[in-house]
């Protein structure tokens, strides 16, 4: 008896767990989703609408000199899928990199991650984009996500995210700046 009862108060404190888990998840992607905070930028480019995130990322040791911290952004293309040939599902898999910058004052920064995130879709692209924190010029009012022209659009994509909405993310979710 005492056996089944210590399992079940296990099962029950993995719940809550994966739970607060959850939680923390949703709050996080309501907060990006909601156009007020500034963190979600749309644009169109031809028939394509391109969707740009900023994801505040959550401190993992207490006031580190940032090492190992990024800036994180999630980039989704919607396109018509006929769109989508085989040589710019190429260069979307295995150059992305080649696409992203960032620009913060005068410092313009290639990621050192970007993946695309594989969907089986050829209607949807999604992107994780990662720059590395240091060395970027904090000075500035707002930074700037460049996606550069390729074969799917021709222009280069602007998506300007000011600083004050990336602290008061940072603030709201996880109590710093």
């Amino acid at each position: 008896m005492n056996k089944c009862v210590a399992i079940i108060i296990l099962c029950v404190l993995f719940f809550l767990m994966a739970c607060k888990g959850r939680e923390k998840k949703d709050k996080l992607a309501m907060y990006v989703s909601k156009n007020e905070n500034g963190l979600m930028k749309k644009l169109a480019a031809g028939e394509s609408e391109i969707v740009s995130q900023f994801i505040p990322e959550e401190k993992q040791q207490p006031d580190t000199a940032n090492e190992n911290r990024v800036y994180r952004f999630m980039v989704n293309i919607y396109t018509k899928p006929e769109k989508t040939t085989d040589s710019i599902l190429y260069f979307f898999n295995y150059r992305s990199s080649d696409y992203f910058r960032l620009v913060s004052g005068a410092d313009t920064v290639r990621p050192v991650l970007s993946e695309r995130i594989a969907n089986g879709r050829k209607d949807i692209h999604q992107f994780t984009v990662l720059f590395e924190m240091e060395g970027i010029n904090k000075e500035p009012d707002s930074m700037s996500l460049l996606f550069l022209g390729n074969q799917l659009f021709q222009d280069s994509l602007v998506f300007k995210y000011a600083i004050k909405d990336i602290k008061k993310a940072s603030k709201s979710l996880y109590g710093y700046e």
